[in-house]
């Protein structure tokens, strides 16, 4: 690569960068600063959340570790040869990074390579630890509209956001259900993706290149390697990525009942349908970790058609989920980083 296509592909860098930092500040402003202040004002989320007890904020912490320790479940269940312990340095480390970095992603991704890498787990079983374990994540996370749905229609009631992403969380579902059982089962499937892969590779600028047919031959032994791992271990990533999410759920609604929000205000069923839109409208990385638009998503689809003297309650249910979601894994994972590179 010559030095001037050098300093393009670093301006291009730069100017992504900046781009990302710009979206997401201004994302940022707009639903901290002029958004969520119409619904309530931060003094009385804080009076709220100040005013749990000490029961209410051992469930809290409870469910929250709870949540941490299905997630470093299924990070470990999905990547053979990794110990707990590993499971729970990645997970943490790789969540505070996409949690602070715009594009996160990404990141954390490369994060949870260096360390697996040093932990001497083989590249096969690190990328089908990352394939794995996102299409199972995202199998609970398209399908969860689709239970809400159901849940919210015994009850009486109906949400007409929720019919929307049901309907696309099922379609989505259905192709990735149906693309990935003929990868993993067909064979003629993988290596023709293995060679669009290869064709769109070669038209990236990068250093390494590699000789024709390797890109395909890789895949297929992902394939097979996948195959056999699911075929041992897929009931406990499913049941371990069940666990992840309804972890999250329980901490939802038991956030929104601390804070004052009874059964009879604002049901299961209607949390669990706001639960399940705000996951899918996050699905996409616009800001790191989801922050902005995660708060007023779920804060809109939890006050829909309610009574407008409750969303000061929703409001500061919502941010107390967000702040031990989002907040508290960012020191964890830091002092994970911190204690995994001192040993390096």
């Amino acid at each position: 690569m010559s030095k001037k296509q050098l300093e393009a592909k670093q301006k291009k860098r730069i100017q992504r960068l900046v781009i990302s930092w710009s979206l997401t500040f201004i994302v940022v402003i707009i639903a901290f600063g002029a958004l969520l202040p119409q619904l309530g004002s931060y003094s009385v989320v804080l009076e709220k959340i100040g005013a749990i007890t000490l029961n209410e904020a051992f469930w809290l912490l409870l469910l929250t570790i709870g949540n941490i320790v299905m997630h470093v479940w299924l990070v470990a269940s999905a990547t053979p040869g990794l110990r707990f312990s590993g499971a729970y340095i990645a997970h943490t480390a790789s969540t505070a990074v996409s949690n602070t970095v715009p594009g996160g992603g990404a990141v954390s991704i490369g994060v949870s390579y260096a360390m697996y890498k040093s932990w001497q787990i083989p590249n096969v079983l690190i990328a089908q630890s990352v394939i794995v374990s996102g299409l199972f994540n995202n199998f609970i996370k398209l399908g969860t509209p689709i239970v809400a749905l159901i849940a919210i229609s015994s009850s009486g009631e109906s949400n007409p956001q929720l019919f929307g992403s049901a309907v696309i969380g099922f379609l989505v579902l259905m192709a990735v259900v149906i693309l990935f059982y003929g990868l993993l089962n067909s064979v003629v499937l993988t290596k023709n993706l293995g060679r669009s892969l290869e064709v769109l590779y070669e038209k990236i600028p990068l250093k390494k290149k590699y000789h024709a047919g390797v890109i395909p031959r890789k895949l297929q032994t992902f394939r097979v390697s996948a195959k056999s791992m699911i075929a041992s271990r897929g009931l406990v990533l499913f049941i371990a990525t069940l666990a992840t999410h309804a972890t999250l759920f329980l901490l939802l609604l038991t956030a929104l009942r601390v804070v004052g929000i009874e059964e009879e205000t604002l049901s299961w069923q209607r949390i669990l349908a706001a639960f399940a839109f705000g996951r899918l409208v996050t699905a996409a990385p616009v800001t790191p970790g989801g922050l902005g638009v995660a708060e007023v998503s779920y804060v809109g689809a939890l006050g829909y058609n309610l009574d407008p003297t409750l969303q000061p309650l929703i409001l500061s249910g919502v941010l107390l989920f967000r702040a031990l979601t989002f907040l508290l894994p960012i020191p964890l994972g830091f002092l994970s980083y911190i204690g995994w590179k001192s040993r390096q």
